[in-house]
């Protein structure tokens, strides 16, 4: 009872009942586990499909990097090589200069 009345009501309500606190908290677990893949998936999602849209090419290819350090954190790690390729995919044609520069 103490550890259902210390979780928000929306959590609890998604988990069934327990006859033992350890089967509770690992259901508890596996309930965030699945939210951690979707949102990984989200995360993957999006960075796949980001494209510059003006403004700094820096901000744009920081905001690219941030989203692959949370896949880190997720135990999701995406290779550095795939990140860069992602970022230079995801720029117009107007920066080749740049995109050869790097690749030089």
């Amino acid at each position: 009872m103490v550890i259902k009345k210390s979780i928000s009501e929306g959590i609890r309500g998604a988990i069934i009942d327990c006859a033992t606190a350890t089967e509770y908290l690992e259901k508890v677990k596996n309930q965030f586990n699945d939210s951690t893949k979707a949102y990984a998936q989200t995360i993957i999602e999006r960075l796949s499909t980001m494209k510059y849209n003006g403004g700094g090419v820096r901000d744009h290819i920081l905001s690219m990097s941030t989203m692959a350090a949370k896949l880190k954190t997720m135990n999701r790690r995406l290779p550095d090589p795939y990140v860069v390729h992602l970022a230079l995919n995801s720029l117009p044609g107007e920066f080749s200069t740049f995109i050869v520069n790097y690749n030089s």
